[in-house]
């Protein structure tokens, strides 16, 4: 017989799960599906309530924050015009309950709570809202400015509901990295099936044109359906963590060779998105574990690098770009894109080529470099308006252009003013989550701050090729990373100690 207390958690989890995916999978196709999503989601969350157990609310919070992370990784693999209305539906709901559930602990735990970075957080929604004054396009503004504090509320929610408790990180880190899997193999799918583009995309494309442009345009170099900024950074976020999962994590042989396969898979497919930048950062996020985990304080001149741990990197590392090289390039010149591929599909011509797309890539890039900092001198103090540039520049490139580099569209668009309350701010992140890696004890902990750092660390540096901080899904990412920094170090006890 079902204990009532979890029955109710029972009940809870399953309102919640069914509410979702009817959210997002039938959303779309109609308000009124949306709507009986959603009554359905906020009947378990008026369930909640009852739930007088601190610990049962931090289940419930690690259900919420996984299908958080469904709905954001599902619109970050595949970009659908009518689904984004949905999507951010969807987040705000997610993240109200997550706000609920952190309340309700509240009354279980009435310990005193500081909020990190508050006053750099304060002055850097200040600054967006003040890039409103000279701004043509309000609404991109407000956009902007809620996405930040919906990510922000988020972090703010995770690491209250979650404060010195740590359990659960681990599993959110595998869903991370497990949706990473996912996203590759429908990406993989893409490439080889035809009945997705004869199927599903046709049925899709009749209810929105411009998802036939966005994709055309989009898939001319991949070969799949996918957008793959936004997919290249998540896999280059996921990578680092999966190998974390292999190296730090497993628990027996079968689970580290699973994480081995999914690194390979996924790194294959990262080079399949033709994002080098993305290829850089994940790559570069695998350095930085591996420099953290075993350098610090100086460790490595007391004693040699892990010479086998650094063997089995660079084999998995080989055979990611042998599937790519050898499987998957074959079928992208099988596609109607093949015209505009040219060599640039091998991984020779990733990295160093001298093709018509190279030249034509970095030109425009230079160009956008210019015309940022021509926005940034017309509007110095406070710029042209939040995610206001790729309107200012729609007339040379293609629609939803942006600066390509995160410093210089934040000049351009917020001015001096909004460019020194980011630096500011991530510059506050950088430092804390630092110290916390240094002050953290124990393997475990340890290793699982290494990632988080690198994580971050990787997002900022993909920031000077491309603006993942301007997506609305990394964004959200980039900040629950940060959440789970803090929650593993238990920084918020010593905080309060203070």
């Amino acid at each position: 017989m079902v204990a009532p207390k979890n029955f109710l958690f029972f009940m809870i989890s399953l309102l919640y799960i069914a509410g979702f995916f009817i959210m997002l999978g039938l959303g779309f196709v109609g308000t009124v599906h949306f709507v009986i999503g959603s009554a359905i989601y906020f009947a378990g969350s008026l369930l909640s309530l009852k739930v007088l157990e601190s610990a049962e609310l931090k289940k419930l919070g690690a259900t919420t924050l996984v299908l958080f992370l469904t709905n954001l990784v599902f619109f970050s693999s595949i970009e659908l015009v009518p689904l984004v209305d949905v999507s951010f539906a969807i987040y705000w709901i997610l993240l109200g309950n997550l706000v609920l559930l952190a309340m309700l602990n509240r009354k279980l735990d009435r310990r005193p709570f500081r909020f990190p970075y508050i006053k750099w957080v304060l002055i850097f929604l200040f600054s967006i809202l003040l890039s409103a004054i000279f701004a043509a396009h309000i609404k991109e503004v407000i956009y902007f400015f809620v996405i930040n504090l919906g990510a922000i509320i988020g972090f703010y929610a995770t690491i209250y509901l979650f404060r010195d408790s740590g359990k659960s990180l681990l599993t959110m880190v595998k869903w991370l990295v497990g949706f990473g899997i996912i996203s590759s193999v429908f990406a993989v799918w893409q490439l080889y099936s035809t009945s997705f583009k004869f199927g599903l995309y046709p049925f899709i494309a009749e209810r929105d044109q411009v998802i036939l442009e966005l994709w055309e345009l989009v898939s001319r170099v991949v070969g799949t359906w996918q957008h793959p900024s936004y997919l290249g950074i998540y896999l280059a976020i996921s990578v680092p963590l999966a190998v974390y999962l292999m190296f730090y994590a497993s628990k027996n042989k079968v689970e580290a060779g699973f994480w081995g396969v999914g690194i390979i898979f996924m790194s294959a497919t990262l080079l399949l998105t033709n994002t080098r930048s993305s290829v850089l950062a994940g790559f570069f996020g695998v350095a930085l574990l591996y420099i953290f985990a075993n350098f610090s304080n100086w460790e490595f001149l007391h004693r040699l690098p892990n010479v086998k741990k650094i063997a089995a990197l660079g084999l998995l590392a080989a055979a990611g770009i042998l599937l790519y090289q050898f499987v998957f390039v074959s079928e992208i010149y099988t596609k109607p894109q093949a015209s505009r591929v040219d060599t640039s599909a091998t991984v020779w011509g990733r990295f160093i080529r001298s093709d018509s797309m190279s030249t034509e890539s970095l030109v425009q890039r230079s160009q956008l470099y210019s015309l940022s900092w021509e926005k940034f001198t017309e509007s110095p103090v406070l710029g042209i308006g939040a995610k206001n540039f790729p309107y200012e520049v729609e007339d040379l490139f293609e629609r939803g252009t942006d600066a390509h580099n995160l410093v210089l569209q934040t000049m351009a668009e917020m001015g001096i003013i909004g460019l020194a309350a980011i630096l500011l701010l991530y510059g506050a992140i950088l430092r804390e989550v630092y110290r916390q890696l240094k002050d953290t004890t124990g393997l475990r902990k340890k290793y699982l701050e290494a990632v988080l750092f690198a994580s971050i660390i990787l997002i900022l540096f993909d920031g000077i090729f491309n603006n993942p901080l301007y997506s609305l899904r990394i964004l959200a990412i980039f900040w629950l990373l940060i959440a789970f920094s803090f929650v593993n170090s238990q920084n918020i006890r010593a905080q309060n100690q203070d």
